[in-house]
């Protein structure tokens, strides 16, 4: 009779806590405040090393940003460059350094993307405010009929170490092309004018506003 018991409240037990688990889990699932912290962006770690990795070998071989002209802000001069960056700036005046980076294909989606740059800033963003922010982002044509999404990360600095980072994205010739500045928020907000100079003066090289221009690695 005693181990009928035993064996009745052992039952009772088990059973509670599987009950348990499965409440728990549906709260996890369905919670309206989950954010993106370690356990989300895991999904998009391996992002990141393809970026500082192979995506160099595989830039050399057959990334070609070189159809893109441009026309430096005034305190911005040209770096040489390594790696997967085809062209870098650095402002005179904040020392802010402006790289932009080309990748064949598409580079995973709009939403991996800004993942993986919050992750770079350590920001913890929830998903109600995120998923308002992806769809605030409208695509943006600049005079020289050049369409690209323009990813301003400075209102999240908040959430992180305060560092930001502002992106422009481009495609076309069935490339990505990112142009991308990272410091500190604050000094991102004043560079921000340079930036939408710079994104005003892009064309391609069979723009009519792109003749007589130099190779598209140097500033004119």
């Amino acid at each position: 009779m005693k181990n009928s018991t035993w064996f009745a409240s052992i039952g009772i037990i088990i059973t509670a806590a599987m009950l348990l688990a499965v409440i728990t889990g549906c709260f996890r699932k369905t919670s309206p405040y989950r954010s993106y912290t370690e356990e989300t962006f895991e999904a998009v770690e391996s992002a990141n090393r393809v970026e500082q990795n192979i995506m160099q070998e595989i830039l050399m071989d057959s990334a070609n940003t070189g159809d893109i002209r441009w026309t430096l802000p005034a305190d911005w001069r040209e770096q040489e460059t390594s790696g997967i960056r085809f062209a870098s700036f650095r402002s005179q005046t904040s020392d802010i350094e402006t790289v932009i980076v080309g990748f064949p294909g598409e580079v995973g989606t709009l939403e991996d993307n800004v993942l993986r740059w919050l992750r770079q800033m350590e920001a913890n963003v929830s998903l109600p405010l995120l998923s308002a922010y992806l769809n605030g982002i409208i695509p943006r044509t600049n005079a020289a009929g050049i369409l690209y999404l323009d990813v301003d990360l400075t209102e999240f600095a908040e959430y992180g170490r305060d560092e930001a980072i502002i992106v422009a994205i481009i495609r076309f010739n069935d490339q990505s092309v990112f142009i991308k500045m990272q410091d500190e928020r604050r000094k991102l907000v004043q560079e921000r004018a340079n930036f939408n100079d710079f994104m005003a003066s892009l064309r391609l090289e069979s723009s009519p506003s792109a003749e007589n221009k130099p190779s598209s690695k140097k500033a004119s």
